[in-house]
């Protein structure tokens, strides 16, 4: 049986569906873990030409999860050690895909050198880092664009690159 999905580099053009799995994903995470309000502020603001910015101005590396067509349902952020955004469309969540886009990240990073890699986690994702190998290392909250608050943690990982 062949995969349901690949990983492969972010293309232009890729921009338009990754806002919109992300902003999905974002309104996917139930009003028992973040107010409804606080989890719009999360998604609001978001526009395709961001996605662009970011890799260009900052240097953040997109890695994207596709369906058979090539459509993206997933992707990761990455900068230095850090993963700065991992996001899965809700109709593609729990198979694999943040697994596979975090241990496609966390290769890359070592690769590249890092020995401890970093993410700081919106609650809805605690279970998620905890359950592949990262350690909370601190609560925390994260600002919004509109200034709204919302609890998120830093997790790490410890690694080792094999030779």
């Amino acid at each position: 049986m062949t995969k349901a999905f690949s990983i492969r580099p972010f293309r232009n053009g890729d921009e338009f569906a990754i806002c919109e799995l992300h902003v999905a994903a974002i309104r996917a995470v139930p009003e028992t873990v973040y107010p409804r309000e606080s989890i719009e502020a999360w998604a609001d603001g978001k526009t395709p030409e961001i996605y662009v910015k970011i890799q260009k101005d900052i240097g953040e590396i997109f890695r994207v999860a596709v369906n058979k067509d090539d459509h993206p349902v997933g992707f990761c952020g990455y900068l230095d050690n850090e993963i700065r955004g991992l996001y899965v469309h809700p109709a593609w969540q729990g198979k694999g895909i943040g697994t596979a886009l975090m241990r496609d990240a966390e290769e890359k990073l070592v690769a590249a050198g890092a020995n401890r890699l970093v993410v700081n986690a919106a609650r809805s994702a605690y279970g998620f880092y905890q359950h592949i190998g990262y350690t909370q290392t601190s609560i925390g909250s994260h600002t919004m664009r509109n200034g709204q608050k919302i609890e998120a943690a830093w997790y790490e990982k410890l690694v080792v690159k094999k030779s």
